[in-house]
């Protein structure tokens, strides 16, 4: 579980108070693969009772982001089982990850195909 022990690794590093430290240790205690995994709300709500304002969007941007050009990993799954983020712990929770990514890739390259198209229909060479 190289993902999990470098999210411990990482907590040692940062202070009490760190919201990204809050976020992975929360993570680490209820959050560990794929089926565990915890929707948006449950972490918002556990860094609101530590008086950390954050929106889904601000975490999205700062600590997932940061996380993933890490060597920590943060999942996460729109759909089915273990919907939510979770820490990977193993080869299938990084398959789930994969599958999330092919997803949202091909969905970003029909959003391109389209707009090529509406170019070439706005602006005729």
């Amino acid at each position: 579980m190289p993902f999990v022990a470098s999210a411990k690794a990482r907590i040692k590093e940062l202070s009490a108070g760190d919201r990204t430290r809050i976020v992975l240790e929360f993570l680490l205690k209820h959050a560990v693969g794929v089926e565990n995994a915890k929707p948006w709300p449950a972490i918002q709500n556990r860094l609101n009772k530590l008086g950390v304002r954050m929106t889904v969007q601000v975490f999205q941007q700062t600590i997932l982001r940061a996380t993933r050009e890490g060597e920590i990993f943060i999942g996460s799954n729109d759909h089915g089982l273990g919907k939510g983020y979770f820490l990977i712990k193993n080869k299938n929770d990084a398959e789930t990850m994969k599958k999330f990514y092919d997803k949202r890739i091909a969905s970003e390259k029909a959003n391109l195909k389209k707009l090529k198209r509406l170019i070439k229909i706005q602006w005729p060479e």
